[in-house]
């Protein structure tokens, strides 16, 4: 399922939302430039690894694709839930809570194998936190989806908990199969569920506070 679009305006300009998705997009083209070799240097030195931890590489390896269907698939979802998550939590609340997403994310992806010199890369995980918020705050919201049906292809407007409870059973179900075979590399799969529970968790003041 790939969404396309949802039925839910941002009442304001959601400047870290836009910011984040031109950062990723610039550091993308700018590593175009690299050759084979030194784009993977630029990964190795920038992306996190978890048998050698680094500090800043948390924040870093956040803005580095591996390639341009990796970083559309994550600026898709950016761009299409972003900035209702901004929108609601507040600008410096949004951009806390997608770093500290990030962050969490890989340390839940680092922990399963602390020995891996695999570096791990993308935004997926921040971007997992800003779908759990959506979920909370949002679960009624229409998302346009594009549904294969076989050798056809369908576009139905799926309610947004059913469309992002699917994406989380997903994760975990591809999390437990990948868990004996974290150190080949691949998708980070639990890396996505922490980053979830992160925004979930972050937009439940906020949903709650709607209901007094």
């Amino acid at each position: 399922m790939i969404p396309l679009k949802d039925n839910i305006k941002a009442k304001t300009f959601c400047i870290f939302n836009v910011a984040l998705i031109l950062s990723n997009i610039t550091v993308y083209l700018l590593m175009l430039s690299l050759s084979s070799k030194e784009y993977m240097t630029v990964v190795m030195q920038y992306g996190f690894i978890p048998s050698s931890f680094s500090l800043p590489n948390l924040f870093s390896a956040m803005f580095i694709h591996g390639g341009f269907m990796h970083l559309l698939g994550n600026m898709l979802f950016l761009w299409i839930f972003g900035d209702n998550v901004e929108d609601r939590l507040g600008h410096l609340n949004f951009i806390i809570m997608y770093l500290t997403a990030g962050v969490v994310a890989t340390l839940t992806h680092a922990v399963l194998d602390l020995n891996s010199n695999i570096p791990l890369i993308g935004a997926s995980g921040a971007i997992s936190g800003v779908i759990g918020s959506y979920f909370v705050l949002y679960p009624g919201a229409k998302i346009l989806t594009l549904v294969p049906l076989g050798l056809f292809i369908t576009v139905v407007a799926l309610p947004a908990y059913i469309f992002l409870g699917i994406w989380f059973i997903i994760q975990l179900i591809y999390g437990f199969t990948a868990l004996g075979a974290i150190s080949e590399g691949g998708v980070a799969w639990w890396a996505h569920v922490g980053g979830f529970v992160v925004g979930y968790i972050w937009a439940l003041p906020i949903k709650n506070s709607q209901r007094r």
